[in-house]
């Protein structure tokens, strides 16, 4: 397929499934950013790219704003879903499942950018997480098996998820998932390593971790 070719076709795509490509580290190439446009993605699934370092390139991610489903699976290169740097995150209004699973190298899934480092370094007083960063429909997060993950986000805005209904976390033992001033229902179902929880979210992943490590 030549390059004309693939400009053409992604206004039109609604499902992406790359499955078993072994030696793929990069969806798209610098290139292509900024021409191809995926205004109708609405699912995105990808299962055992073991070499995958990126998904999708910031400016391209910033047009998904159709996209309802992600799934990513054993893709152990990988280190952040870069589809959700905070800026692309404010454009995808209609995401709704967030799935990863068996992927060694994750270590955030909303991707901080390189602005944000200079917030870190506000004085006391002022307010660090003055932007905030809303996933409107969200409605589940599933994460399984990410040993290295450190945290959903590790920068300056406030994350928000009002419609979220569940959480489930397998063998993901950061004690941070989320953090002081991110924004959950109260109603929110919590499923750790197959157990409903009621309490802290990051104090109920402390204590299984340390039963694991025992």
């Amino acid at each position: 397929m030549s390059d004309t070719q693939i400009m053409e076709t992604p206004s039109r795509l609604k499902k992406l499934a790359l499955q078993s490509l072994s030696e793929l580290r990069h969806v798209w190439g610098k290139n292509s950013e900024g021409v191809l446009i995926f205004s109708n993605l609405q699912e995105v699934v990808v299962n055992y790219c073991r070499n995958l370092q990126t998904l999708f390139p910031a400016s391209l991610a910033k047009n998904l704003e159709k996209l309802e489903k992600l799934e990513i699976g054993s893709c152990h290169k990988l280190q952040a879903i870069y589809l959700f740097t905070s800026s692309a995150a404010k454009k995808l209004v209609n995401l709704e499942y967030i799935i990863v699973v068996d992927c060694k190298s994750v270590t955030e899934i909303v991707a901080r950018e390189g602005d944000e480092d200079e917030d870190e370094h506000k004085g006391e007083g002022e307010d660090k997480y003055e932007n905030e960063m809303m996933f409107k429909k969200l409605q589940i997060l599933f994460l399984d098996s990410l040993p290295k993950i450190e945290s959903i986000y590790t920068g300056c805005s406030t994350l928000n998820f009002p419609s979220l209904e569940l959480v489930e976390f397998i063998r993901c033992y950061s004690t941070e998932l989320f953090r002081p001033g991110d924004k959950v229902p109260t109603e929110l179902k919590v499923k750790i390593d197959g157990l409903y929880w009621e309490d802290d979210i990051n104090y109920a992943i402390m204590q299984q971790f340390d039963e694991e490590t025992a």
